[in-house]
């Protein structure tokens, strides 16, 4: 699996969002002290629907290939994708969104409070 995949893009291009351990996990705006966010990982994955089951294929070139039993219609597949990998990944549904391609089979996901090594582990 390409590495790269797991990577999220920034204003000046695509770059890791994983902080060192050396860095800080607060910032210090006008004296007050604020999280910083999680780290996030954006991931392509191509979607089938109206499959047979919902499942999670394998990579398919740069994408994680899924097939879901919701009909493309009214963000269904969206939100089976959604749930599909929220559950594999042990995560609540709101740490999953799809962030582009909502009526394309090719898709991108953003999935919050994991690092690309935890994602790679789970998804195989």
């Amino acid at each position: 699996m390409p590495c790269d995949l797991l990577r999220a893009e920034s204003e000046s291009g695509f770059e890791s969002l994983f902080e060192s351990p050396s860095k800080a996990n607060t910032y210090g705006i006008a004296g007050t002290v604020t999280k910083a966010p999680e780290p996030f990982v954006r991931l392509k994955v191509k979607v089938v629907p109206g499959s047979s089951r919902d499942r999670i294929v394998g990579w398919l070139g740069e994408a994680l290939k899924i097939k879901v039993m919701a009909p493309p219609e009214k963000g269904r597949t969206n939100e089976a994708v959604v749930s599909l990998l929220a559950e594999k990944l042990r995560l609540p549904t709101d740490a999953v969104s799809v962030v582009s391609g909502h009526s394309s089979a090719s898709k991108v996901i953003t999935i919050n409070g994991m690092d690309d090594e935890a994602i790679k582990n789970a998804l195989g």
